[in-house]
């Protein structure tokens, strides 16, 4: 179903804090879950099995050969994505706080694989017309992930079919909403830069972290932190965009959600 998100991104977000309200912890710690899953991890299998890089005479060029944590992360993104869709919905839906569900992509994991693959071989087809018909093909697909969470029995095909449908006239909506954290994002930066700078200080004269792939991704975990915590907001916020545009929810004059 489509239905037009007539609520503005501060809407949205004013939304998002009131089931934050009390939640915000375990919100993180999903996302931290998640983006350790998905991003630390990788890092850390290069740092022990560190990709090929194959120089191409023809080219004059050295072209990195992914290993075992590319490999990881296409098999496995789909997956977590999944997971993370399905922790959020049990979370803005029902007030269900469980790491678990950050698994629960397993459970039907050539699905999540499948839609993932197609999903990136769409945007990345769309992308070589120019950026911008990627960019809005990403915006096109970006509901597929939650719409397979929400209902695990429908297709691969069927879950973009209706991210496609779920985004018509609500494209710039997404997109307003995404660019209203900017602000957030920034004072994020600006504390992940202090701690990187603070670690890198204290630890330099001890570990290599350019040459050391673990401890890269350990740096990493550090100062990702101040990122994680906007991610949580912005994750309720998607959450809630993503109820409003299938429908589920619906946000009366001041804001007070009632679900079907």
């Amino acid at each position: 179903m489509n239905n037009i998100v007539r609520e503005t991104a501060s809407e949205i977000r004013a939304m998002s804090r009131i089931k934050l309200k009390g939640n915000w912890v375990m919100v993180f710690l999903g996302c931290l879950l998640f983006y350790v899953l998905s991003s630390t991890v990788p890092l850390a299998l290069d740092g022990f099995f560190p990709p090929n890089s194959v120089y191409n005479e023809a080219m004059d060029v050295t072209i990195t050969v992914g290993g075992i944590s590319g490999i990881y992360s296409v098999v496995l993104t789909g997956a977590f994505q999944v997971g993370l869709c399905a922790f959020m919905l049990a979370f803005f839906r029902r007030n269900e706080i469980n790491l678990g569900y950050i698994f629960s992509g397993f459970e039907y994991f050539l699905k999540t694989l499948g839609l993932f693959l197609v999903m990136s071989l769409f945007i990345a087809l769309w992308s070589l017309l120019l950026v911008i018909p990627g960019i809005i093909a990403a915006f096109r697909y970006s509901q597929a992930f939650y719409i397979l969470a929400d209902d695990p029995s429908k297709g691969v095909m069927q879950c973009i079919k209706e991210s496609k449908e779920m985004m018509i006239g609500n494209k710039m909506k997404l997109f307003t909403l995404g660019v209203s954290f900017i602000g957030w994002l920034l004072v994020a930066l600006a504390v992940a830069f202090l701690i990187s700078s603070g670690i890198t200080l204290v630890f330099s004269s001890f570990v290599n972290f350019e040459e050391n792939g673990v401890a890269y991704a350990v740096l990493q975990f550090f100062t990702s932190l101040p990122s994680l915590v906007v991610a949580a907001y912005i994750q309720t916020s998607m959450t809630a965009f993503y109820d409003l545009a299938s429908g589920v929810l619906i946000a009366e004059p001041k804001n007070d959600p009632i679900w079907d």
